[in-house]
């Protein structure tokens, strides 16, 4: 809890913690939320998601994203959904098809690219309508292959690796693709196609 209080030396108002005084040294460090100080790690956690399967990378990231961690997905095409090809495409096209006649607005969004269906997935697994919820998902990050800024830097999940020998799964990116993703913009361009 944040209290206001004068100085009596000063004259100035200062942010003060209930447990005492927060110098200007460990202030840096610090984020205020409404009158509750949060300390959130400077660190972002950067996984690869090749090869994970979407939802026990998901749940995994989710329980990452409430413990107050920052985390960056990299490669999200390459991420594993199990089950045939030819299901999973057809449930997904059916998805498309849900839609609201009365009022467009309340129509569901049908996202067709990995990195925005991912982060979905995660998003469906926190209590987004709390200010828990809602701030841990500030803290997640989803990329389309891997930006230069994260280069080197990935890690993956032991608990969300799939063993693809004599499995059925598709790719979220083959998904994506059947769905009506057009791929990256830095493929189109090399392909020479239209972006």
């Amino acid at each position: 809890m944040l209290l206001c209080r004068q100085e009596e030396d000063t004259g100035c108002w200062r942010k003060v913690h209930k447990l005492g005084r927060i110098s200007k040294g460990e202030s840096k460090g610090l984020e205020y939320q409404g009158n509750k100080v949060i300390r959130l790690s400077e660190e972002c956690l950067v996984v690869d998601a090749s090869n994970l399967v979407v939802g026990r990378l998901s749940s995994i990231v989710a329980k990452k994203l409430m413990e107050g961690k920052k985390v960056a997905i990299v490669n999200a095409e390459r991420a594993l959904l199990t089950g045939t090809r030819r299901r999973t495409i057809e449930d997904r096209l059916s998805f498309l098809e849900v839609k609201s006649r009365i009022n467009p607005k309340h129509t569901p969004k049908h996202y067709r690219r990995p990195d925005n269906l991912l982060r979905r997935t995660i998003r469906g697994m926190l209590p987004r309508r709390k200010p828990s919820g809602a701030e841990a998902l500030r803290r997640l990050r989803v990329y389309v292959g891997v930006p230069e800024l994260y280069e080197g830097k990935s890690t993956s999940l032991k608990e969300a690796e799939f063993d693809t020998a004599g499995r059925k799964y598709i790719t979220l990116g083959e998904l994506c693709r059947a769905v009506g993703w057009r791929g990256d913009v830095k493929e189109r361009r090399t392909k020479g196609g239209a972006v």
